[in-house]
């Protein structure tokens, strides 16, 4: 039998090389193919899906911050112009209630004027009064009305304001005329009132028209 013949049926072959190359060669082709895989696994439709829908979120996400940050700018604006409309209308009540106080007080004065008039009347008669000392019961009875006249004022808040011998206050009393004193004490002072003056409390509704000790 030809060695060529044997060699076929038993399968030898003399290059074995050739066949440990073609085996490694086969034997290596699984590893390149998992490689292939792994690296196209990126460009998947499913990869480029998820990135997209990332992106998406990502851009939503700036668009709602923004939004954010712009209600805050409003909020802010609305709580300042909500503040100073605020202070606005606290100073139109202020002064609506200063103007009708200041309404009321005029009414007031205007009210109480006539009854002051009436007042000097009656402190002019008595003074005539008592220079007659023989209409003493007169004097008495104009005294008493006087009287009487101050006490409602007074029963109104009005007090009368300018006496001899009180200190000076431009605030109640309106000099007309000024004297020398003749002491020092009596610098100052009040040494004749004209006209009585009338307030209530601290605002005047009219000065006392008096004649002063003034050096």
């Amino acid at each position: 039998m030809m060695r060529d013949d044997v060699d076929r049926e038993t399968g030898f072959d003399e290059n074995p090389n050739e066949v440990n190359e073609g085996g490694a060669a086969h034997s290596g082709a699984p590893d390149t193919q998992a490689g292939n895989a792994a690296g196209n696994a990126a460009g998947t439709p499913a990869g480029n899906q998820a990135d997209s829908e990332a992106d998406i979120l990502r851009s939503e996400l700036a668009a709602l911050s923004e939004k954010l940050s712009a209600a805050k700018t409003e909020s802010s604006a609305a709580t300042e112009r909500y503040m100073r409309s605020r202070a606005e209308f606290d100073t139109y009540r202020r002064r609506m209630v200063d103007e009708l106080s200041m309404a009321r007080e005029k009414g007031f004065d205007s009210a109480v004027l006539p009854v002051l008039t009436v007042a000097d009347d009656l402190g002019r008669a008595l003074q005539a009064a008592e220079a007659a000392t023989e209409a003493a019961s007169i004097v008495a009875g104009i005294r008493a009305v006087h009287d009487n006249l101050l006490r409602s004022l007074e029963v109104m808040g009005v007090s009368q304001v300018g006496h001899v011998g009180e200190r000076f206050d431009p605030q109640f009393h309106e000099a007309v005329a000024a004297l020398p004193p003749t002491n020092p004490q009596q610098a100052g002072t009040i040494r004749d009132v004209h006209r009585a003056g009338f307030a209530k409390g601290e605002r005047v509704i009219r000065p006392a028209t008096v004649t002063v000790y003034q050096e």
